[in-house]
């Protein structure tokens, strides 16, 4: 189903392939497989590699780097990569921000959304994408507010799969990086959005999957930063490229990939799969030249600006992205699985009890509290008892407060990090 021809040949086409279901997806939302037939090229990822053979990759727009991703060389896909400021999409041409900011993406269904960003879609190159309304958090993904970013690169774990006791968790859509530049921060249009917000209104903003568990987000950091401080999650109409192509020769299967989720080549139209393949095959490796070219494009205000310190205090409420993956490792949630494993002798229960507590902190809060307290009342569990106060500094209730003042009473300063987190949490809600 074709939903855009061009006035002419070589002018974009954008075409339905195939509806996917939201149980089908890592996601959990609906999801549309299009191709994008001769498509602009103004939108996309590109890489290279700089002078000392370091791999680079950038998401431009009207060749204007807006998020910049240094990777090892080695194609790890479990380890860390670094994540720096891009030099900010309010520095594109106005007529292309104009288009960006009309989408808004709460339309009735998932093909009438397609339909508003259509304009958008029109930028990307000629590829297959899955189109999707993605629940995503308003952080990083390890606990720092998604818009506080900087020139100098930094290591994310979010960027990445996850990989835990011969476990390993494929990344897929679920945190932001920003594109906006901090000058356009306006506390004003902030409060504005979460007056809505507490209407019960439903904000939504539009994103670019990247890699790991981050996409770029090209409209809404506002709406997001208003959900950020409301503690709730944002829903962005979401483009995941085709990131992989992967060939099983004794299967004699293949299948194309996009972030977490992979598609039987053979049921993608022939002639459409083959122009996928071949332009994948292609993807566009920038020269030493061009790479340098889009690194010394730095914008200073990412690192002349300050945020709150409340931004970053919020983002910690919302699961980081080892729990994420422990939802995908840890199998069984039932009270009883729980029970078991707190009574297990054999080594290797730590790890299992380590996996369903992370997952718990995003399926059930209220038991993964109370699982908390359990464990932090023990030293049997001493070796989880970092992670779960860092848990509960989240809240602020009296049985949370007693349970840190019971530590404190009885804390003997031998393990600094734990009387830091103890301390920090009568600092910071000054109780």
């Amino acid at each position: 189903m074709k939903i855009f021809d061009g006035l002419f040949s070589e002018s974009p086409t954008i075409n339905i392939l195939k509806h996917i279901a939201s149980k089908d997806v890592p996601w959990d939302s609906e999801a549309i497989l299009l191709y994008i037939e001769s498509g602009l090229g103004k939108l996309k990822l590109v890489n290279g590699k700089t002078e000392k053979g370091l791999v680079k990759k950038f998401l431009l727009l009207n060749d204007i780097p807006l998020v910049k991703w240094h990777e090892d060389d080695y194609c790890c896909p479990t380890c860390e990569k670094l994540i720096s400021a891009g030099y900010g999409i309010d520095t594109v041409d106005p007529k292309t921000l104009e288009m960006i900011k009309g989408i808004r993406g709460n339309n009735t269904t998932i093909e009438e959304n397609i339909l508003e960003i259509t304009p958008i879609l029109r930028l990307l190159e000629e590829n297959i994408y899955i189109a999707s309304k993605i629940t995503l958090y308003p952080t990083n993904g390890v606990g720092g507010f998604f818009w506080d970013v900087k020139n100098k690169p930094k290591s994310l774990w979010s960027t990445c799969d996850t990989y835990y006791q011969l476990h390993v968790s494929t990344g897929y859509p679920a945190y932001l990086l920003p594109t906006q530049t901090p000058k356009c921060f306006n506390e004003k249009q902030v409060e504005f959005y979460r007056e809505k917000l507490r209407a019960g209104e439903t904000l939504c903003g539009l994103a670019v999957y990247i890699d790991g568990y981050l996409c770029a987000l090209l409209d809404g950091h506002h709406r997001a930063t208003a959900c950020l401080l409301e503690g709730k999650e944002f829903s962005c109409m979401t483009i995941v490229p085709m990131n992989g192509w992967a060939r099983y020769v004794q299967e004699n299967k293949e299948y194309a990939m996009f972030g977490g989720y992979s598609i039987n080549a053979d049921d993608i139209d022939g002639r459409v799969r083959k122009k996928a393949y071949d332009n994948f095959i292609k993807s566009i490796k920038l020269g030493t030249k061009g790479v340098e070219e889009y690194l010394a494009q730095i914008n200073d205000i990412w690192d002349n600006y300050v945020w709150a310190d409340e931004f970053n205090q919020k983002a910690k409420y919302f699961p980081t992205v080892e729990g994420l993956a422990s939802i995908q490792m840890a199998g069984d949630l039932s009270d009883e699985r729980i029970e078991e494993l707190l009574t297990l002798e054999r080594r290797d229960y730590e790890d299992d009890l380590d996996m369903a507590f992370n997952a718990l902190t995003v399926k059930d809060k209220n038991r993964a509290k109370k699982l908390a307290l359990k464990l932090g009342k023990s030293e049997r569990y001493l070796f989880m008892w970092e992670s779960v106060m860092k848990y509960l500094s989240c809240y602020r209730d009296e049985e949370v407060e007693q349970f840190f003042i019971d530590f404190l009473i009885n804390d003997d300063k031998i393990r600094r990090e734990l009387t830091k987190i103890a301390d920090d949490y009568f600092r910071v809600n000054k109780v």
